[in-house]
């Protein structure tokens, strides 16, 4: 039988599933909410430190298997007109995300805040700049 506590983080899960898929013109109240607190989380990144997409989905209350849906929310609502640093979301081995298109940008908002990479595009000390929500 499903737990209480399973069954919770399955809902978690399908929501924040539903909601990187939703427009955000179309969102419902409990949309609304999911996609509030995953940009809440991922603007409140300190500048010199990171954190994951997993970490940034259990923070807003989903499971870390919806972590992929981190950046399709994240995107709507940049595309709404909220600032993301996205600078500051990684993967959990501390590798980074970067395209052509936005490697310079990227690579001053690192230098600018003291985060250093190798040449394979992960951070040197990511466990030390590892953001923990609380």
């Amino acid at each position: 039988p499903m737990t209480a506590r399973l069954k919770a983080a399955r809902e978690a899960v399908d929501l924040a599933i539903e909601v990187a898929q939703v427009e955000i013109e179309e969102a419902t109240p409990e949309h609304v909410v999911a996609l509030k607190r995953v940009v809440e989380a991922a603007r409140s990144i300190p500048p010199g430190h990171v954190t994951t997409y997993g970490r940034i989905a259990r923070a807003a209350g989903a499971g870390g298997i919806a972590a992929q849906s981190v950046t399709g929310v994240l995107s709507k609502a940049e595309k709404a007109g909220r600032r993301i640093p996205w600078h500051r979301i990684v993967y959990a081995d501390g590798r980074i995300w970067i395209s052509p298109k936005y490697r310079t940008e990227r690579m001053k908002l690192y230098k600018k805040e003291g985060i250093k990479l190798d040449k394979n595009d992960r951070i040197v000390n990511f466990r030390d700049i590892l953001f923990e929500f609380k």
